[in-house]
């Protein structure tokens, strides 16, 4: 399979044993001190490669995109630190190491497709003592003003509104999505977990891109409600099922499909750097999309008190809106909310909505013009599209 060496050469190894996996082969013939690293971010991969249904070998450049992204949802905390982004960047290293041995010194691979990914910055990690960036609350709905496109607008608006990770909203379809809407009348029923809870959407942390353990209903306030109902009714139909919520509406050739994470992440960053949001692929301040996910975080811990929240604490209640993990994560959507609830207390849903911001009025606190402030999308999608 090698070949026949050049004189002076070493030729190329061609004794993988029978069912022996890559990494045990580069194990077996270097001698690298730390292979724990390398075992384990082997075994990511061939995780994300079982859960996508395709064969290690077959990686190109698209699937190491999305294994990054994998990797950020399924090994990174919602709220990561530098350790385990950094650890999880050092696995796409280790790999790309790997990979790039096994190309030059067999024949069982002709291609490294970890070679580019971890330089597009998908990794982005706050340094030990810095902090993210906070951007004035005028600032951001002025950056979100000047967004152009329906995908990202919705995309937006979502992981602020909602705490959603990237890949939990390209895994939402219409049946996650509960609206008291005259929409609805053009929706499929929503799933059985949120038919009694109007205006909620639901992750489901089964889906292909979201983090597992992660199930949760998330209140819709007045305004994603009104981005969902906008974006639903121009959208035009998709013969996939269930309708993925964001799906391409660029396609050409009318075949309409859902959008996956790695384009998505290119929207927002385009987005981001046009804002002048973005830096340098490392840099701590730049806007990326997990940083909606913390904006969320920061903004309802500092609008909450504990005397509203009637199960744990204020901590506690944004855990459980945000679908963490853990012993002390609180299930703020039980009937236990309601049977301690009195007369004078807030439900659950009007404890999120008094504390979300507005983010579609004017610097005056005046509403936006919703018709008047959109119309430079009749541009990027049909006339028939955009609702009256």
């Amino acid at each position: 399979m090698g070949g026949v060496p050049m004189k002076g050469s070493r030729g190329k190894y061609n004794d993988l044993g029978e069912n022996e996996s890559l990494f045990l082969f580069f194990k077996r013939h270097t001698s690298h001190k730390k292979y724990g690293t390398y075992k384990t971010a082997y075994n990511h991969l061939k995780n994300f490669c079982e859960k996508k249904g395709i064969e290690i070998t077959s990686i190109s450049d698209p699937e190491a995109n999305e294994f990054c992204w994998y990797l950020k949802e399924e090994i990174c905390s919602p709220d990561p630190s530098d350790l385990k982004e950094k650890t999880a960047e050092q696995y796409v290293k280790n790999l790309s190491w790997m990979f790039g041995w096994i190309v030059e010194n067999t024949d069982y691979l002709d291609w490294q497709p970890f070679d580019d990914v971890s330089k597009k910055g998908i990794f982005e990690y706050d340094q030990r003592k810095s902090k993210k960036r906070d951007i004035p609350l005028d600032d951001l709905r002025q950056h979100i003003r000047n967004i152009t496109s329906p995908n990202l607008l919705v995309l937006i608006t979502i992981m602020l509104k909602a705490g959603l990770r990237i890949g939990e909203v390209v895994d939402l379809t219409y049946r996650d999505i509960n609206l008291e809407h005259p929409v609805a009348e053009y929706m499929p029923e929503s799933r059985e977990e949120i038919r009694s809870l109007p205006d909620s959407l639901y992750v489901d942390s089964s889906r292909e891109n979201s983090k597992e353990k992660s199930y949760r209903e998330v209140p819709i306030d007045r305004e994603l409600k009104s981005v969902l109902s906008w974006y639903i009714k121009m959208s035009p139909p998709t013969e996939e099922s269930p309708h993925p919520l964001i799906i391409d509406l660029n396609s050409c050739n009318g075949n309409y499909t859902g959008i996956g994470t790695v384009r998505l992440w290119e929207y927002f960053s385009e987005w981001s750097k046009n804002e002048g949001l973005w830096i340098n692929p490392q840099n701590s301040k730049n806007i990326h999309p997990h940083w909606c996910r913390h904006w969320f975080t920061t903004v309802l811990r500092a609008n909450i008190s504990d005397d509203d929240v009637l199960i744990g604490n204020t901590k506690d209640y944004v855990k459980g809106l945000r679908g963490d993990n853990g012993g002390d994560v609180i299930d703020t959507y039980s009937h236990e909310w309601e049977s301690l609830r009195g007369e004078t207390d807030l439900s659950w849903r009007e404890v999120y909505e008094d504390a979300m911001p507005l983010l579609f009025v004017k610097p005056d606190d005046t509403e936006v013009d919703k018709k008047e402030d959109w119309k430079n999308l009749k541009d990027k999608v049909p006339d028939f599209a955009i609702p009256n």
